[in-house]
């Protein structure tokens, strides 16, 4: 199962973490070659992935891609603030987004207990442990990219709007709220590592 195309409506469309600008069909023509990288790794639908997530455009480039091709992953944040987490036992391999065309890099995880993916695709994200200890979390893919189109609706998301992210794309509100549904319209979209209310209110 796969998700909805990501739309790219408009040649000004744009995607940035401040650094690094890709936009117009380039931003499909980067989905489709980090796809084609993965199939290429032997990475298929029934593998668990670690997706070590950074909030650059390299990572939300990666995050379009295993949407889109159905893929399962467990994430968790390669963001230095952030204490990154071992993957799980069921992860067999370890994806990381690079800036270099852009590419993936895929490495097996140690201690994997041979589990397979049942059913159908979905994310798993830790929690934040305010509870006690972290936990994970499981989302389909095909409600993710519902939510998505839920906060279209509820936001009035447009081809043209453009979107501040000022929040982590490794946590679901980042993800769910405003990537993925900026992504389903075509908005341009700035994603912001280390934000603060001051870079956010000059953005």
């Amino acid at each position: 199962m796969s998700g909805p195309t990501v739309h790219v409506a408009t040649d000004a469309t744009e995607l940035t973490d401040g650094h690094r600008t890709i936009g117009g069909a380039a931003i499909r023509a980067a989905v489709d070659s980090i796809i084609e990288q993965l199939a290429a790794e032997g990475v298929g639908p029934a593998d668990h992935l670690s997706f070590h997530c950074e909030p650059n455009l390299s990572s939300a480039l990666l995050w379009l891609a295993l949407l889109q091709a159905g893929y399962s992953a467990c994430v968790s944040a390669a963001d230095s603030r952030v204490r990154a987490l071992e993957p799980p036992p069921f992860c067999r391999l370890r994806v990381r987004a690079q800036w270099d065309g852009p590419r993936v890099r895929v490495e097996e995880c140690g201690g994997w207990n041979g589990a397979r993916v049942q059913g159908e695709p979905r994310m798993i994200f830790h929690t934040s442990g305010s509870t006690g200890s972290a936990r994970l979390a499981a989302h389909a893919v095909a409600r993710l990219w519902r939510n998505a189109a839920n906060c279209v609706e509820r936001l009035g998301l447009r081809a043209g709007d453009r979107l501040v992210i000022p929040v982590p794309i490794y946590h679901m509100y980042g993800l769910g709220a405003a990537f993925l549904p900026g992504a389903l319209v075509g908005a341009s979209m700035e994603i912001q590592a280390a934000s603060s209310v001051l870079r956010f209110t000059e953005r």
